[in-house]
């Protein structure tokens, strides 16, 4: 049998020494290993959860993600608080253990408010049981089937323990006003580089004007909540890029998963106003900022590094003067 050459075990021997380099890479190192052991949910990753379930006061509270985000399961099915819901994953993934009581027995259990928890939540098949609070401003934990206990950060109580009803967004929309290319309202507005008024007429929209709507129907919340009331007949309609979003009447407004919120009327103040709100009222509608260069006539003026100069006619050639120029601009 021939044997390799020394080229050759040389080849062998570095694919070998890198193989072990790669896993020795990927080998959490001891600090790693004892920083995950100190999580609250060792090795816990918020991609996998795609369900909960919160067992509070004899109510249990599930809450489903989906392609737009986290929805109350029900009945009746209702748009989550997405912000309340990552609050609390965000804690699960990397809130710390303070300690640890190992073996408890059922007097222990008891004492520590685990044999009958205020909370408990199921979540990517885990348990965690949420028992009374430790002196150090932490949380008894029961997790899984462990036998003993652990005391974590505080936080975790307080992002679990919701009354179901805070648990629904308090929203007018389901989807973020923020992503949308298209608002109608009776109207319509939609954005091609720049937003355009599209009904009932074609016109150049205010920019700052529709950014002012986007951003206060994203801080709108309801104040108030009636989970009873049918809704109410009329109204107009809210849609986002072909999505129905909510009907609104007044201050009241039936949101598409069927939720009936009441809100602030100066909250919706914009939303409310005559499509001509919208119109663009200057002749350039340019930001002086984004104007880089000027021709009147004979007179050619341009903008570099931030300094306006004049380029022609050749014989006036010199820098000008930023203020004149903006003056004369607006």
């Amino acid at each position: 049998m021939k044997r390799p050459s020394t080229r050759g075990l040389i080849g062998i021997v570095a694919a070998i020494v890198a193989a072990l380099v790669w896993l020795d890479r990927r080998r959490p190192s001891t600090a790693e290993r004892n920083r995950e052991r100190q999580r609250i949910r060792p090795a816990f990753d918020r991609a996998d959860a795609t369900e909960i379930a919160i067992e509070r006061r004899g109510a249990v509270t599930r809450l489903r993600h989906e392609a737009s985000g986290w929805w109350l399961a029900g009945p009746p099915r209702r748009r989550a608080d997405d912000a309340e819901v990552e609050s609390l994953l965000a804690v699960l993934e990397y809130g710390e253990v303070d300690r640890r009581i190992e073996h408890l027995d059922a007097a222990l259990r008891e004492t520590l408010g685990l044999a009958k928890p205020r909370v408990v939540v199921h979540v990517a098949g885990h348990t965690l049981r949420l028992g009374g609070d430790d002196p150090g401003h932490g949380v008894y934990v029961a997790r899984d089937d462990d036998p003993g206990a652990l005391v974590v950060e505080h936080r975790l109580v307080e992002t679990a323990d919701l009354d179901p009803r805070l648990w629904m967004s308090m929203r007018l929309t389901l989807s973020s006003p923020s992503d949308a290319a298209k608002i109608a309202f009776g109207w319509t507005l939609e954005r091609h580089g720049g937003w355009q008024v599209t009904a009932p007429v074609r016109a150049r929209a205010a920019d700052a004007k529709v950014d002012a709507l986007v951003q206060g129907l994203e801080r709108a919340r309801a104040i108030g909540y009636d989970a009873a009331a049918p809704g109410f007949p009329g109204g107009r309609e809210l849609v986002l890029d072909g999505q129905p979003q909510a009907r609104l009447l007044d201050d009241k407004a039936v949101r598409a998963d069927g939720a009936l919120l009441t809100f602030r009327k100066t909250d919706l103040n914009l939303l409310d106003a005559p499509v001509t709100t919208f119109y663009e009222r200057r002749l350039f509608p340019l930001r002086l900022d984004d104007i880089v260069a000027v021709d009147v006539g004979p007179l050619e003026l341009r903008r570099e590094s931030g300094a306006w100069r004049i380029i022609a006619p050749l014989d006036a050639a010199r820098p000008a003067k930023d203020e004149a120029v903006r003056g004369f601009l607006e």
